[in-house]
């Protein structure tokens, strides 16, 4: 986008340099003659002035116009009669400022979670979706909702499109996940106090015989074959599911809905900021000492704006001006005095980026 707004603008200088000094066409006119004035309820001729807060729009070399209806008095016979006029009018720039009315809107985004079902019977789960555990497998149809900690009930929320909090669901249909039924010791993780987890240790009751050839691993006197409760925590291994088993696999890129909020521009308007002389016509200055060709190639990429005025000696003509992607580009053009001798520069927030000049001398 920064590329094709620099395009365009470029084009404009292009399109400065062929009307050469046509901007200033009126210089030798002076900016009084271009007020809009009226006549009071005495016969004098006052000026007008546009309110504070008109609304307006740009026109060309820094002026904006707008359409302005205001009092006027006309004498018939004898008496000064009041009566409404409108006209369109021009102010410059550094009267008028821009205004931007921000409204917020939930928008709608389709995302993604990558998944990873890693020991779901512990506190170490990823996400998991609820669903039927079955031989080899987890299944998760359309709609289900999403659990990240299934110990925990903690599912992942997200707002709808008013706003709300709600449960996030999949929008994916039949994902299955292979997975593999297991052990794992997690509530007591290391039972003889030896520093190795017991998962790791060869000899998880400390009587310096391997678990493999150890009929009683966990030392409470009960043979392996016959001890229902194989960790030694007082819990019956078929219901101790926090600490013995788990199921694992994996699933990527699960989707679902969730809303956004969002702020817009939804409306920009230009507004005087203040009651400012109504003009008639736009006014140019006239050339004062004019730009130069010595001076112009004194200009360098990354000059100030003020650096440029400081070398001409004047300020330039606003010719375009356009914001937006956090780039701001103005051009201003120069005329050299007594020739048809002009330059253009683009300002690139406020530094020069490129030039161009036609007819100097």
């Amino acid at each position: 986008m920064k590329k094709w707004i620099k395009a365009i603008f470029a084009g404009v200088v292009s399109l400065s340099m062929l009307v050469g000094t046509a901007g200033n066409v009126e210089a030798s006119t002076s900016q009084a003659s271009y007020k809009l004035t009226a006549y009071n309820n005495k016969g004098k001729k006052v000026n007008v002035s546009a309110p504070k807060n008109m609304v307006v729009k740009y026109y060309k070399n820094g002026w904006y116009s707008g359409t302005l209806k205001y009092t006027n008095y006309v004498k018939k016979s004898g008496k000064w009669i009041k009566s409404t006029k409108t006209s369109t009018i021009y102010m410059p720039a550094k009267y008028v400022k821009k205004y931007e009315t921000k409204n917020t809107k939930w928008v709608k985004y389709v995302k993604d979670i990558q998944t990873e079902f890693d020991y779901l019977g512990v506190d170490e789960a990823k996400a998991w979706f609820k669903g039927e555990f079955q031989e080899g497998y987890v299944g998760v149809g359309k709609g289900e909702p999403i659990l990240l900690s299934p110990t925990e009930n903690d599912y992942l929320y997200v707002e709808n499109s008013k706003g709300i909090k709600e449960i996030a669901k999949t929008l994916n249909d039949d994902i299955w996940v292979d997975g593999v039924e297991g052990y794992v010791q997690t509530a007591n993780t290391d039972i003889d106090n030896d520093g190795i987890n017991n998962y790791e240790d060869d000899d998880i009751d400390g009587d310096e015989i391997e678990n493999y050839y150890d009929n009683d691993s966990d030392g409470d006197g009960i043979m392996n074959n016959l001890d229902n409760d194989s960790d030694n925590d007082g819990v019956d291994d078929e219901n101790d599911y926090s600490d013995g088993y788990y199921s694992w696999g994996f699933a990527y890129n699960v989707s679902y809905i969730d809303y956004d909020k969002e702020t817009y521009v939804s409306k920009t308007d230009f507004k005087t900021s203040s009651v400012t002389q109504a003009y008639t016509k736009v006014y140019v200055a006239p050339v004062k000492n004019g730009i130069t060709l010595a001076e112009y190639n004194k200009i360098k990429t990354g000059m100030t704006y003020q650096q440029v005025v400081n070398t001409i000696g004047e300020n330039g003509n606003l010719e375009s001006s356009a914001s937006g992607y956090g780039t701001t580009i103005k051009i201003y053009s120069w005329s050299q005095k007594s020739t048809y001798g002009s330059a253009s520069i683009l300002f690139e927030n406020n530094k020069v980026q490129s030039k161009s000049q036609a007819g100097l001398k």
